[in-house]
C-alpha cells in the first residue's frame, strides 16, 4: 500500500513558466453536467439538468490554466442559479483563474406548460436553451448571449396555392440568438416565435384540438423566409436587442431534405454549441 507524506511539497506544473510566447485563446472544460434549479429573470423556476462549458484565456507566459478551479467554479453555481447572476459568476471565474477573458456557457432543457387550444388539456413543451457569458481580452464588459431552439409548425404556401385540397406542412425548428442589455425571459420569447409560425406545437391534443391546429396552420401558410422575417421583426419591435439572429430549419414532409433560412447580424453562428 502506498504511503503519502501530507507535508511534502507538490509542484504546480501548470504554473510553470512558458517560453514559446504564444497566447492560448481558450482552454477549459466541457460536458460537465449538474442538477440545478434555474430561476429565470421573470421569476419562473424549473429543476433541470445543465450541461456546462467554461474556458479562459491562457497568457503567453503561462503554461496552462487550472482545470480543477473551473470545475469548482461551475460546482458553485449549483444547486440554485438565478439567470440575473450569470455576469457575476463569469467575473468570479476570471478572478479565480487569474485570466483577462473567458467564456461561461450553460445549456439546458426548459419546460413550458401549454394548454391545448380547444380542450384546454395541459402538457409540457421542452425548449433547448443556452446562456453564454463571454468577454474579449482586456474588455471590462461581459456580454450575455441567449440562444433558444423552439419547435413550431409551418405550412407551405406554394403547396396550398397549387393544390385542389390540402397542403403539406412540417415541424420547423426556430433558433433565436440575441444579446440584450438585460436577459429576456424565456416564455415571452417562445410565445413570440409561436405567434409568427403557421401554428404552435403541442405535446397533447384531443380531436377538437387537432382540428384546430390543422385548420389554423392551413389559414396561415409560411415559407421559411417568411418565418424568419416575421420573427425577427416581432422580437425587434418587442425588445430592441443589441444583436439578433433568427434561423429556421424545416423538416420537409415531402422531400428528403430540410429547408432553411436565416436573418440578422452574424446570424449564421446559430449553433447551440459554438
Amino acid at each position: 500500500m502506498l504511503e503519502y507524506d501530507n507535508n511534502a511539497t507538490i509542484p504546480d506544473t501548470q504554473a510553470s513558466i512558458e517560453t514559446r510566447n504564444l497566447t492560448v485563446n481558450g482552454a477549459g472544460i466541457s460536458g460537465l453536467k449538474l442538477p440545478m434549479q434555474i430561476i429565470d429573470v421573470d421569476g419562473q423556476t424549473h429543476h433541470t439538468i445543465v450541461t456546462t462549458e467554461a474556458e479562459v484565456l491562457v497568457a503567453a507566459d503561462e503554461r496552462g490554466t487550472h482545470m480543477s478551479r473551473l470545475v469548482e467554479t461551475i460546482d458553485g453555481l449549483s444547486p440554485r442559479l438565478e439567470i440575473t447572476g450569470l455576469t457575476a459568476a463569469h467575473k468570479k471565474m476570471l478572478v479565480r483563474l487569474g485570466s483577462s477573458s473567458g467564456r461561461l456557457c450553460l445549456r439546458f432543457p426548459w419546460f413550458i406548460a401549454k394548454k391545448a387550444p380547444v380542450s384546454g388539456i395541459e402538457s409540457w413543451l421542452d425548449i433547448e436553451v443556452q446562456y453564454r457569458v463571454e468577454s474579449a481580452r482586456n474588455s471590462k464588459r461581459a456580454k450575455t448571449i441567449q440562444v433558444l431552439r423552439i419547435p413550431v409548425t409551418t405550412l407551405c404556401p406554394c403547396s396550398k396555392s397549387i393544390s385542389k385540397y390540402g397542403a403539406h406542412n412540417q415541424r420547423s425548428y426556430v433558433t433565436v440568438k440575441l444579446e440584450s442589455e438585460q436577459p429576456i425571459p424565456i416564455s415571452p420569447l417562445v410565445s413570440i416565435v409561436e405567434s409568427q409560425a403557421s401554428c404552435a406545437v403541442y405535446a397533447l391534443l384531443k380531436r377538437a384540438d387537432e382540428k384546430f391546429v390543422t385548420e389554423t396552420a392551413y389559414e396561415n401558410p409560411k415559407f421559411a423566409e417568411d418565418l424568419v422575417r416575421d420573427i425577427y421583426q416581432a422580437i425587434e419591435n418587442a425588445y430592441s436587442p443589441v444583436s439578433l439572429g433568427v434561423s429556421t430549419e424545416n423538416q420537409e414532409s415531402i422531400h428528403n431534405h430540410a429547408a432553411y433560412a436565416y436573418i440578422g447580424r452574424d446570424p449564421r453562428g446559430l449553433a447551440l454549441l459554438s
